[in-house]
């Protein structure tokens, strides 16, 4: 009797330890066949895998204390590391957190805080921000010295045939995300509006910076019908004597232009003579305004300054929603839309 009962108690372990198998097998064929699907969606749209690699850099940034890479020294009397510390810390940084599809492509002085680097992943170029210290590596910087806005910088002035500029400087990435937003809706309203991109005399990105603006200052005051082709193409990847070709810009006029009347343009483009301060910075009839950076954000905030029975049929037209990645090239941003300003 008891060895029969021992045999059924075998037997149900045995059907018990089969069925978990089982369950097991299912569970991982199950698994298997989810990661096949994924892949297969990643082979056919391989757009999934930059969003996905942009989204783990965003969160790893967001939470990018990396002083094991940095350490920390003593220089002048206070806690910091060298430019070319943080350049070597932040390049093994990221080779481990994207494994090695992050490249570091330039790091400077930003302000007595912090280093400015530029990477590139997957084709995009990613602006961060290290603190002198050498303890957290950030993404993005947005100014908490912020006026509260007045009554007349928050209500869009109406117009027949609104006056509508953008400033921004030349190599901050929000001032091309900002760009890149606009610029087809400049295109789209056309000679409904008048329109322009302004930029700032004083450069926060090296001498780079103020030589492209002036470029692209003598182009819109000489060549104007050759603009936004220029800056359609120069925010993709800023190759600036490619996209002059491209746009079929007059060198010769415009080299004139560098070397004879720059000087007349150009001060009066400063960001003294526009009251800005930040990039990019939305004027519309002479009033700052705050707006998203998607195409079809700028096209709203614009479309509302025609006055009553002015706004042209255009502004019943759908552009992209999404706003574009700060920095070159034409991707979405992985973080939506932002209001972060250089």
């Amino acid at each position: 009797m008891e060895e029969h009962k021992s045999g059924n108690k075998f037997d149900e372990e045995k059907k018990k330890t089969e069925r978990e198998g089982s369950l097991k097998t299912d569970s991982e064929q199950k698994e298997r066949k989810e990661k096949e699907n994924l892949t297969d969606k990643v082979r056919e749209n391989p757009w999934i895998a930059t969003t996905i690699m942009l989204g783990v850099l965003t969160l790893i940034l967001i939470i990018g204390n990396f002083t094991n890479f940095t350490g920390s020294i003593i220089t002048g009397g206070t806690i910091g590391v060298s430019e070319s510390s943080a350049a070597k810390a932040l390049n093994k940084f990221i080779e481990i957190k994207t494994n090695g599809e992050a490249k570091l492509l330039q790091i400077q002085k930003y302000n007595d805080f912090l280093y400015e680097a530029t990477i590139e992943l997957q084709g995009n170029k990613i602006p961060l921000y290290i603190t002198k210290d050498g303890k957290y590596l950030v993404q993005g910087i947005t100014s908490l010295e912020i006026q509260a806005p007045s009554a007349s910088s928050t209500e869009v002035p109406k117009s027949d045939k609104p006056n509508v500029e953008l400033a921004i400087t030349s190599h901050c990435p929000y001032g091309l995300q900002g760009t890149k937003g606009i610029l087809p809706v400049y295109e789209l309203l056309g000679d409904k509006i008048d329109s322009s991109i302004r930029y700032f005399n004083i450069p926060s990105h090296g001498e780079k910076e103020e030589i492209e603006a002036k470029r692209a200052v003598c182009i819109r005051e000489q060549q104007r019908d050759k603009l936004f082709d220029y800056l359609a193409c120069y925010v993709e990847a800023g190759e600036s004597e490619n996209c002059l070709k491209e746009a079929k810009v007059d060198e010769t006029k415009l080299n004139s232009c560098l070397t004879n009347d720059i000087g007349d343009y150009y001060s009066g483009t400063s960001e003294i003579g526009l009251g800005v301060s930040s990039s990019p910075t939305l004027i519309i009839n002479g009033v700052q305004l705050d707006s998203g950076r998607s195409p079809a954000a700028y096209l709203a905030t614009i479309c509302n300054a025609f006055t009553e029975g002015n706004q042209p049929e255009a502004c019943n037209e759908e552009l992209n929603s999404a706003s574009p990645s700060p920095g070159f090239g034409y991707t979405a941003s992985a973080g939506g839309s932002t209001n972060a300003q250089c």
